[in-house]
């Protein structure tokens, strides 16, 4: 049975005992390590992808930032979305976005694909 925001909020608030509490909390943390673990990938590799894709000083500097541009952005309005459509239906199409993105950052031929590929990051999950 899923619990909806609001029956979560409500058991935290009321110290109900919660089931799945630490359920959600593992697939939460889960999807968080996973964007961690890529951006580590993605900041370890960078000297070497800048070297490998001729990318210029304000490119490696678009590759860094795109991330925290676009999440600082779009959390606000994706919080209020995940209200409406439901927080389960858009952490799953995160979690989609959030491969696909990665595949295309992980072959990326030049250093347009791979900030294109970085903007993409912030639509997944948490």
């Amino acid at each position: 049975m899923a619990v909806g925001a609001n029956e979560f909020f409500i058991m935290i608030a009321t110290n109900k005992p919660a089931h799945n509490r630490w359920l959600i909390l593992a697939i939460v943390s889960s999807a968080l390590f996973l964007i961690v673990i890529d951006l580590t990938v993605l900041y370890t590799a960078l000297p070497r992808l800048t070297h490998d894709l001729q990318a210029s000083a304000s490119q490696k500097l678009w590759i860094i930032n795109a991330y925290p541009l676009v999440v600082a952005g779009l959390l606000p309005g994706l919080g209020t979305l995940g209200d409406r459509l439901g927080h389960k239906q858009l952490f799953l199409n995160g979690l989609l976005v959030f491969g696909v993105a990665s595949l295309v950052a992980a072959f990326a031929r030049s250093p347009k694909y791979l900030s294109a590929a970085v903007y993409c990051l912030p639509w997944a999950p948490p």
